[in-house]
């Protein structure tokens, strides 16, 4: 039985050349009141729809909505449609109720639902290449098709003064103070139900005001930089130390680790640069008690570098919290306290990941590189700092070329900026401005050095002994010579591994 496709079209400008090739192909042409007439005027033969559906009668809807149409876009039995070639019309024509319906009764019966121009013409190559169209582009038409229906349905609501259409496809909208900026409202979270225990909407607020989307952003980029961290210790020592962070705008400025004590994890991250963190973000994985509280409430050694005792922390992020610790902590509306107990052993996502952008979006697989020093000759007081820069490096979105110093597991400083040179600068500057003694640091690179003047700044500059940067580069010959002679061990990650973040 030959196979038959409905041409449902609202203007002929390519009717004639598809009906040509369909009918070359020998499918049976069935089509709209007006494009069977244009088509049987061409000789190409073309059954009018009404006629094909055994409709006489008036109605106050077109043939293509009458109960027959369902039936042989659906049914097994009979005559049937293999295929629907419908093009809806934009909203500012109207609501094309018929369009969209051809469309999804077609898929509900696994015939070929075609929306657009291209993809009629990817229709044809299948067919000029002997290949059935329905076999080969069912799913990913139905696919296609669908989104642009929502896409439809989206565009409609906002017509109509309702702004959720872009969340169609969403479980639940969670309620945001502002956006960005506080101009820039009304703004949500929404849960896409995956099943991601580290989800952001899984993360129970217990204290504080409503949060905005910076305290949500900052958070998921903090939790990433936990994320690597802790990825990286399992992968590298089997275990896990205290792991405290500490964050402003999404970048790490503290992170430290201590395998004796939280205690010392939380000073050491919140002194990694104590001016910086303040109205920042905090984020661990251990539980907070009473004690613990208070170090993140103030501590009198920060006056004499920052001129006040109050770390002022806007976000804290725990897997679990004490009743008198969120007594301590909650005094200030202002912070808002999460828990989620998944923290206890963090682990960076998995999948895909979209960034939107005017008019689109880009997406790629999530950065899920995790460092790997297995087969590298590592004293054991080093590993800690090594992956201690490493994610500080590659979690940060200063600028672009990320450098991190670390020492003694504690976080000195991390920059970024246009250029290596300027993030080696910026990076040895900070460090030295926050504390006493950084010789014999070790850095973390995210890209490439193409010259030895990122390096002499590090060497000269902070008397790093060791490192971590990727190779690449038509000077890596140079540039491991430069390290070599400087006696500072460096490790080189594959070329292809970067830790670009958040462009």
């Amino acid at each position: 039985m030959k196979k038959k496709v409905l041409f449902s079209v609202p203007d002929f400008e390519k009717l004639l050349y598809f009906g040509r090739r369909f009918n070359s192909a020998g499918w049976v042409i069935i089509a709209t009141a007006d494009a069977a007439r244009v088509l049987n005027a061409s000789g190409i033969p073309a059954v009018n729809v009404a006629e094909f559906n055994g409709v006489s009668d008036s109605y106050p809807f077109p043939p293509t909505l009458h109960p027959k149409m369902e039936e042989v876009l659906t049914s097994e039995h009979g005559d049937r449609i293999d295929m629907v070639f419908d093009l809806p019309y934009p909203l500012s024509q109207g609501i094309d109720v018929g369009g969209w319906t051809l469309l999804e009764l077609a898929a509900k019966g696994k015939r070929l639902p075609v929306c657009t121009m291209d993809d009629m013409e990817l229709v044809l190559g299948e067919l000029d290449a002997n290949r059935d169209p329905l076999q080969t582009l069912y799913p990913a038409f139905t696919y296609k098709m669908r989104i642009r229906h929502v896409r439809h349905l989206a565009e409609l609501l906002e017509q109509n003064g309702d702004n959720s259409g872009w969340a169609v496809g969403f479980d639940a909208l969670t309620p945001l103070l502002w956006g960005e900026n506080p101009y820039q409202a009304p703004a949500c979270l929404a849960d896409n139900g995956s099943g991601d225990p580290l989800a952001l909407p899984r993360f129970r607020q217990v204290s504080g005001e409503l949060p905005c989307f910076t305290n949500m952003a900052d958070t998921d980029a903090m939790l990433h930089c936990l994320s690597l961290t802790c990825e990286a210790f399992q992968k590298n020592c089997k275990k896990l130390p205290y792991v405290a962070a500490a964050g402003k705008h999404g970048n790490p400025c503290g992170l430290a680790v201590s395998w004796n004590s939280p205690e010392e994890a939380i000073r050491n991250a919140l002194y990694g640069d104590p001016i910086s963190v303040w109205g920042g973000e905090f984020i661990t994985n251990f539980p907070l008690s009473e004690e613990l509280a208070l170090m993140l409430v103030e501590d009198a050694a920060r006056t004499e570098s920052a001129g006040s005792a109050a770390w002022m922390l806007d976000v804290i992020a725990v897997p679990a919290i004490s009743e008198g610790a969120l007594v301590i902590l909650g005094k200030r509306k202002a912070r808002k306290i999460f828990v989620n107990e998944n923290l206890l052993f963090p682990c960076i996502a998995s999948g895909s990941m979209l960034r939107y952008v005017r008019g689109g979006a880009l997406r790629q697989p999530v950065p899920d590189y995790i460092l790997d020093l297995e087969n590298e000759d590592i004293p054991a007081d080093g590993m800690d700092s090594l992956i201690v820069s490493w994610a500080a490096a590659f979690s940060s979105a200063h600028g672009g070329n990320e450098v991190a110093l670390a020492r003694a597991g504690s976080l000195l400083s991390v920059a970024g900026g246009p250029s290596t040179v300027a993030a080696a600068r910026t990076a040895v500057l900070r460090a030295n401005a926050n504390h006493n003694e950084i010789t014999g640091c070790v850095f973390a690179a995210d890209a490439f050095f193409p010259f030895t003047d990122a390096p002499e700044i590090l060497i000269e500059g902070a008397g790093v002994t060791g490192g971590i940067v990727p190779a690449g580069g038509k000077n890596i010959k140079m540039i491991q010579d430069y390290f070599s002679d400087a006696n500072c061990a460096v490790i080189y990650l594959p070329e292809n591994v970067r830790g670009f973040i958040r462009h």
